[in-house]
């Protein structure tokens, strides 16, 4: 372990024996909560150390603060249209049997026993009219949620394809790059949309989302590029923290939520998400240093 991880690991420490300091003081004559809490920090020693890093651990903890309620079995979860970024309202959410229905901010609160529940992907369900019902996976972490935030697509006809990324307060500016080899590239920076073929439908610079971009008729014969580039960090050296955005990006089409991507570890500043050739997503998942010429 070298001096970066002993210092994380001290910080993460004092961060927990704090917070359960907290939470045992103030329910300290409800014995059921604090039943709840000392079953968490069991699971919570059971948890590989990789998911404890500072980087997913800070990340967490930013999302926590509306996403889970741990000792009243809540989860929280706000929902957005993919297009103009506008919360969504009336919507119904279901995860494991509980359900509710969004406000006009777009949140959703449903009860959800969450103290057996460390490090796994659970898929809720989405509804509303105008919209693709999208099976929402989300992704539990120690105590929160990988994320708390989803940018859901209109219905779309045939052949359409549109890619959302939400991701946390900071860094304020992701941008999406779509790719056509030979033929365009879609981005803020680049062009906004090309003849009808694709277009940058919405562009967030404040943080949290959403970037969109539609793919209105797929070539079978060309091949595509979606990426994600730290537009905020793009002076950075060496940088490696892209994970801590909790980028997620959704992929929908065909009247359903296609793929589904989370952020992984590693540096550099542009996320090469996934290609599409000859009709067909395939997967990449890596980070690189900068973007591909």
């Amino acid at each position: 372990m070298n001096a970066d991880d002993r210092s994380n690991t001290v910080n993460i420490l004092f961060i927990i024996i704090k917070s359960a300091y907290t939470i045992i003081m103030e329910n300290i004559m409800n014995p059921i909560r604090l039943s709840v809490f000392a079953f968490s920090l069991l699971a919570l020693s059971a948890v590989p150390a990789e998911l404890l890093s500072a980087d997913k651990f800070q990340q967490s903890r930013e999302n926590s603060m509306i996403g889970l309620d741990e000792l009243d079995n809540k989860l929280t979860l706000l929902f957005y249209d993919a297009v103009t970024g506008n919360p969504i309202e009336g919507a119904k959410f279901t995860l494991e049997g509980s359900s509710g229905v969004t406000d006009s901010t777009g949140k959703v609160t449903v009860k959800f026993p969450m103290a057996d529940k460390t490090d796994v992907i659970i898929n809720g369900s989405f509804e509303k009219s105008g919209y693709i019902p999208t099976k929402i996976p989300v992704h539990l972490l120690v105590g929160t949620v990988f994320i708390n935030r989803y940018s859901i697509s209109p219905t779309l006809p045939p052949g359409k394809i549109r890619t959302v990324i939400d991701w946390n307060k900071e860094p304020p500016d992701l941008d999406a790059h779509l790719i056509k080899a030979g033929q365009y590239h879609i981005s803020f920076r680049d062009m906004h949309k090309y003849e009808e073929l694709a277009s940058l439908d919405h562009d967030a610079t404040d943080g949290r989302g959403p970037e969109t971009i539609t793919i209105n008729k797929v070539d079978p014969a060309g091949i595509y590029t979606f990426l994600v580039h730290d537009y905020t960090h793009k002076d950075a050296k060496g940088y490696s923290q892209f994970v801590r955005s909790g980028a997620h990006v959704m992929v929908f089409g065909e009247n359903s939520l296609l793929k589904s991507y989370e952020v992984p570890a590693g540096k550099g500043l542009v996320w090469a998400v996934f290609d599409i050739k000859k009709g067909r997503i395939i997967d990449r998942m890596v980070i690189l240093d900068k973007m591909p010429e």
